[in-house]
């Protein structure tokens, strides 16, 4: 996966997945990372869309609207 400010290396984090019309808080373990990317190890599909950019004012939620 292309890495963000959303990502910050290697071991267990919390990422915004699109669900529909939400962004939903979710638990990623991240492998190997570079300065580029990051092997996802656990925690999200093929074809998931992560919000790579910087999420940390709603890190408090648990997941949000989209309009």
């Amino acid at each position: 996966m292309r890495k963000g400010s959303s990502t910050s290396g290697e071991g267990v984090q919390q990422v915004f997945v699109l669900r529909g019309d939400r962004a939903v808080r979710t638990r990623v373990r991240f492998g190997i990372a570079s300065f580029d990317y990051v092997e996802v190890a656990e925690g999200l599909s093929a074809g998931d869309e992560v919000v790579v950019s910087d999420m940390a004012d709603y890190q408090h939620l648990s997941s949000i609207r989209l309009r």
